[in-house]
Parts: C-alpha cells; sequence; structure tokens
C-alpha cells in the first residue's frame, strides 16, 4: 500500500540496507516500518535505554607513569563522547585525581584494552613534578626521562620549556626547541576571562604595530593568537579585523540582465534540446548539465534571479529523478528492440540503473511495461513510445 515492497533480491532490498550499516540515508517512512513491526511507536523507540558501555565498569586504571598508583583503578568516571574522525566508535576521556587525563577509542575487546593509551589530554601536577626532579639530575639522559615518563624525547622538551625549567641541562647538549615546536605558551592556569582577555591584548597588540596590514599578514604574525580568537571568541575577533582592502575598482556600468536573459534563454532552449537527442545513454537534464553544456554555470547558479525567462526554461526542462529513471528504461528497451534481444526484469533494472527506486510506482509500471514490450505481447502494431508504455 505504500509503495515499500521488499525486492526480490535479497541483497539489495530496502530491509536488509536498513538492518546493516547504510551507505547513505535510508527513507523516513522504512525507518517507522521497522520500528512499527518491532512492536514500538517512533516516541517508546527513542525512549529505549541503552545498556550500551564500551569501556565496561568503573573503576579504570590510571596510566600516569610518575604516580604511585600505575595501573591501579583509580577513575571513577568516564566520559564517552563520539567523533567523526572516529567513525562512530566512542571515544573515552578518563581522568584521574591525580591530575592524569587521557582518551582512547573503544569498544574494548579485552580486559587488556582498559590498559592502552590513546591520547594523553592532561599530564598533571604528579607528572610535571617527576619531570622537574628527573631534569634536574645529572645521572640521567634526555632519553632515560623519556623511558621513565613513557613519552618521546621531543614531547619532554616540549614540557619543560611549557612549564619553564632551564636551558641547557646539566648534562648534555639539551637546546631549546624553535617556536615552531614548542607548546602553546599560555598559562593554563589563568581563568577563562583572563586567558580571553590575554588574547584579545595580543591581537590588538599586533593590529596597532601593524596599521596598515591585512588579515594575511597579521594571521601569519599571530598564528595562534588568531587561531584561537576565531574558535572561541569569534564575534569579538569579527569585529577588530582590518578593513578588507578592494583590489578592483566597481564596473563602470550595471550588466544588461534583461537582454542578457533573452540571450542565455536562447542558449538554454537549444541545449536542452541537444541533451535530449543526444546519441547513446541519456543524460540527467539538470541545472548544472545545461550549465555546462552552454558554458554558463557559475551565471545560471548564482545569477538565476535576474534571468527569469531562462528560470521558467529551466523549471520545465529539469528532470527529476523519476523522469529521468522512466527515459533510461524507454533507451534500454529500444536497445533491445533494435538488437532483437530478450531481456530479463533484473537485466532491464540494472542496465537502467534504477535500483534504488525500482519500488516507485511510476518506476515499476515503467519497468512492467518495458518488460511486456520486450517479451512481445505489445510489439504487434505498437513503438516502444506508443499505448500503454507512453502513459508510463
Amino acid at each position: 500500500m505504500l509503495g515499500c515492497k521488499i525486492g526480490e533480491r535479497v541483497d539489495e532490498n530496502w530491509l536488509v540496507r536498513l538492518v546493516r550499516k547504510p551507505e547513505n540515508a535510508q527513507h523516513p517512512l522504512h525507518h517507522m516500518l521497522l520500528i512499527h513491526f518491532l512492536g514500538h511507536s517512533v516516541e517508546t523507540f527513542f525512549n529505549i535505554p541503552s545498556a550500551d558501555q564500551p569501556f565496561g565498569d568503573g573503576p579504570w586504571p590510571c596510566l600516569n607513569p610518575a604516580s604511585n598508583h600505575y595501573h591501579q583503578y583509580q577513575i571513577q568516571q568516564c566520559h564517552i563522547d563520539y567523533s567523526q574522525y572516529s567513525r562512530g566508535r566512542p571515544i573515552g576521556t578518563f581522568s584521574c585525581s591525580c591530575g592524569f587525563t587521557y582518551t582512547r577509542t573503544g569498544p574494548d575487546g579485552s580486559l587488556e584494552d582498559r590498559f592502552k593509551l590513546g591520547k594523553v589530554k592532561s599530564f598533571g601536577r604528579l607528572w610535571e613534578e617527576r619531570l622537574q626532579l628527573l631534569w634536574v639530575d645529572e645521572t640521567v639522559s634526555l632519553r632515560g626521562i623519556a623511558r621513565q615518563l613513557q613519552v618521546d624525547p621531543l614531547t619532554v622538551k616540549r614540557h619543560a620549556m611549557r612549564i619553564g625549567l632551564l636551558f641547557p641541562r646539566p648534562v648534555g647538549t639539551c637546546l631549546p626547541l624553535k617556536e615552531a615546536k614548542q607548546l602553546c605558551r599560555c598559562n593554563p592556569r589563568l581563568s577563562e576571562p583572563d586567558k580571553v582577555e590575554n588574547y584579545r591584548l595580543t591581537w590588538l597588540a599586533a593590529l596597532e604595530a601593524e596599521p596598515e596590514a591585512g588579515l594575511t599578514k597579521l594571521r601569519q604574525k599571530a598564528p595562534k593568537v588568531y587561531s584561537w580568537l576565531y574558535r572561541n571568541d569569534k564575534a569579538w575577533l569579527e569585529g577588530n579585523k582590518p578593513l578588507r582592502k578592494s583590489r578592483f575598482d566597481p564596473l563602470p556600468s550595471p550588466v544588461d540582465w534583461e537582454s542578457r536573459d533573452v540571450q542565455i534563454a536562447r542558449e538554454v532552449q537549444s541545449a536542452i534540446t541537444r541533451l535530449r537527442e543526444k546519441q547513446g545513454r541519456p543524460k540527467h537534464i539538470t541545472l548544472s548539465a545545461i550549465g555546462r553544456d552552454i558554458g554558463q554555470l557559475a551565471l545560471l547558479q548564482q545569477h538565476l534571479n535576474r534571468l527569469p525567462l531562462s528560470a521558467r526554461l529551466l523549471e520545465e526542462a529539469v528532470e527529476t529523478r523519476e523522469e529521468f529513471a522512466l527515459r533510461r528504461i524507454r533507451w534500454v528497451v529500444e536497445q533491445c528492440l533494435q538488437e532483437d534481444t530478450n531481456l530479463s526484469k533484473w537485466t532491464l533494472i540494472k542496465k537502467s540503473g534504477v535500483e534504488r527506486i525500482a519500488t516507485y510506482p511510476a518506476v515499476h509500471d515503467a519497468i512492467e511495461a518495458g518488460l511486456r514490450i520486450v517479451s512481445g505481447v505489445d510489439k504487434s502494431g505498437r513503438t516502444p513510445l506508443s499505448g500503454g508504455w507512453k502513459s508510463c
């Protein structure tokens, strides 16, 4: 009744696509039918409590190698989030009272997964204190510090510079890092209002130092400041950017849109005729296809409101998804009649490329009419576009 019949091919029907992980969006009606089959309304279905625990029950281990509770179950809460970068997999954030905070991607496959470290968001006070003690220890090399803290030597140097440790170290030649490799030098102990004010003042100082500079140059001078303000204080940044300088003088006279509309309308009509009469497999008649054919795609996309004649032609000529499907079915049937070959239903659907909309009423009727024509039921005295076929 609703045009949602289950197709003959098991691997192609909408129900199979819906219960597996689909590659694209599925029709809302299909979702509602499946929800109804499962004995729910839409409201009760989305209120079903989820018992999913991708990281198991707490507590979870602290992975701070500088603490005396390393690998002990000290963390009581896990914050779960989802990101487009994790492709739908859960990301757990674990924060210990010692200040060590880390994340890892789930779900866990075994108990050993609990001790896997993904990304460290904060090393915490204990880790930094341990770094300070090791930094002044002449018996420990830079790589030795890295091994004890379970990070790489570059991370050791970055955090040593961040917390203000002296360079070079008492042992070895440990030189300071260049600015490009350093971590953000903003003070993590600043409160959020103080941090905002600090970034604002830095940006205003850059503006005052080079009043003639454009936005691109200022971004190059203070990239970290601009990025932080853009992410966290965009409204203020928009009001404190240098004025954009015009590179071009305005056109001396406006475009005569009326005469241009007449010219474009002629070209659009010619393009429509060409696309419809083109030999070979049909091409979908869309605004983009017509625009590319006449070399005026940007004009049609951006200024169609100024071209009423062309807009009316496009509105009448542009094909819907179903209209294009019917034209492809006709073309496949005509090819078979010319070659005097038979055609199965599945082959007709496949060659026409209408697998996803084969159950739509108009498309379904066209497929059935095409099969009757090819099988010889309608061959006597009829052309492929006559009689009941044309009505489809």
